[in-house]
């Protein structure tokens, strides 16, 4: 299957800029840590380093993964234990943490209350 870049607006960032995103079939491609230690989003709180597709296609390599986001980013990285999650586009989601380890959580997994 074609992967597809898609480009879409961070309205957290003030400046605005798109942020580049890998799909495929309907799906973006979102990277998380997987083991314990430090985190990949909450660690960072950039929105790029998630949906890079860059870092998707080489996040099994991490030495190569923190080449490339020292070069593109100016930033220093844990990237042991990287996975990619594919969500269904338009999905609200957050990335959980606890202990470095990483999870994707659906909005529609929370049960709110409501005052």
């Amino acid at each position: 299957m074609l992967y597809n870049y898609t480009k879409s607006v961070d309205f957290s960032n003030p400046n605005r800029k798109p942020i580049d995103k890998l799909t495929k079939a309907g799906k973006v491609a979102v990277i998380y840590s997987n083991v314990f230690g430090t985190a990949w989003y909450n660690h960072h709180h950039c929105l790029r380093l998630v949906f890079d597709p860059h870092i998707v296609l080489i996040h099994q390599n991490p030495r190569e993964v923190e080449e490339y986001v020292q070069e593109v980013y100016r930033q220093e990285v844990y990237a042991d234990g990287l996975a990619v999650a594919w969500i269904a586009l338009g999905s609200e989601f957050m990335i959980q943490e606890y202990d470095g380890k990483e999870s994707v959580v659906y909005k529609e997994d929370f049960s709110w209350i409501t005052a």
